[in-house]
Parts: C-alpha cells; sequence; structure tokens
C-alpha cells in the first residue's frame, strides 16, 4: 500500500516478534503463537496511526486504454520485455471499453470466487479469469457493454499456451 512502510510497522512490533526482515513494501517475519494478540494489536494501533482514509480506498491505475485487436505474441512478448515485475515495476494494467461477453462465463475455484469468461471487442476474443472476482459475475450475464480493466498473461495448461486476460476490474459500459 503506497505511503505504508512494512519494514517500520515490523519495527515498532519487535517486542513481540522473534526476527524478521525485509523493506517497506515486502517483509517476512517469526513469532511465538502466545505473542500473536499482541502483536495483532500493536500492528493495528501502528497502521491506524500512520493510514489515512483516502490510502485505504482501493485504487487501480491503468496505462492507457487498447484495443483487443492490438494484443497478439508480439505485444505479449514486448510486455515480457519489460520485466521483471514487482512492486517498483508493476505488470501494465490497460482499460479497453465497450466489451461484450460471450458465451457462458463460469465461476471456478474451489470456492467458486474466481471468474472465468471469454470477451470480445472488434473482432477479437480472449479467454479472461478474475481472480475473486466473482461478485462481478451478473454483469457479464446483462449483455451489455462493458469496460474492463486487465493485464496481459500467457496462460499455459494441459500444454497449451494461449494469451489471456487477467481481469483486474469490470465497470458497466457509459452506453449500458
Amino acid at each position: 500500500m503506497a505511503g505504508f512502510d512494512l519494514y517500520e510497522a515490523l519495527t515498532q512490533c519487535r517486542q513481540q516478534l522473534l526476527g524478521f526482515g525485509g523493506h517497506a513494501v515486502a517483509a517476512g517475519l517469526s513469532i511465538m503463537r502466545d505473542n500473536l494478540p499482541a502483536f495483532n494489536n500493536g500492528f493495528l494501533e501502528w497502521a491506524d496511526k500512520k493510514l489515512t482514509i483516502e490510502q485505504l480506498q482501493p485504487r487501480l491505475t491503468a496505462e492507457g486504454e487498447c484495443s483487443l485487436s492490438l494484443i497478439d505474441r508480439r505485444f505479449l512478448r514486448f510486455l515480457d520485455s519489460l520485466a521483471p515485475f514487482g512492486p517498483g515495476n508493476r505488470r501494465p494494467v490497460f482499460v479497453t471499453r465497450n466489451v461484450q461477453s460471450i458465451g457462458s462465463p463460469r465461476l471456478v475455484g474451489d470456492a467458486a470466487n474466481h471468474l472465468k469468461c471469454q470477451l470480445f471487442h472488434n473482432g477479437t476474443a480472449f479467454d479472461a479469469i478474475g481472480f475473486d472476482m466473482a461478485d462481478h459475475y451478473e454483469k457479464l450475464l446483462l449483455n451489455k457493454p462493458l469496460d474492463i480493466a486487465y493485464v496481459v498473461e500467457e496462460n499455459e495448461w494441459q500444454g497449451n499456451r494461449k494469451i489471456q486476460l487477467q481481469l483486474k476490474d469490470i465497470k458497466m459500459g457509459d452506453s449500458a
């Protein structure tokens, strides 16, 4: 979360920890089970002091709009050349407007909390997956234009490699 230093927060709670390490955006720790309640309280107290309401609002930043017809193997190779991806170099997020859901969307995963669908725009269709996005399922059933935010990735399953969109958000389109 932007503006919250995880290492600093752990430093404030170090008396409950056996050990810890890391940096502002990633860390690890060791703790005795008996110290969990005190650690939890201390960590939350520190977070309450440091975090603002604005920082707690979900944000999604997109690099730009993209027609699905522009996405191909060459596009994917270009994106891969930007790797490695991580906290200081996030995988690019794109937006496409007025996308149609085609076929039958499905809820997948052990808890049926992932959304699997096929999306169509300007003559091009891609499989898409939205992890923990089951709450968007009904939008896909309405057969109305959607605006999507996603990252482009390659999915390999049973020896087959395909370009897939990993959904980050779905909104009803302006003409919906």
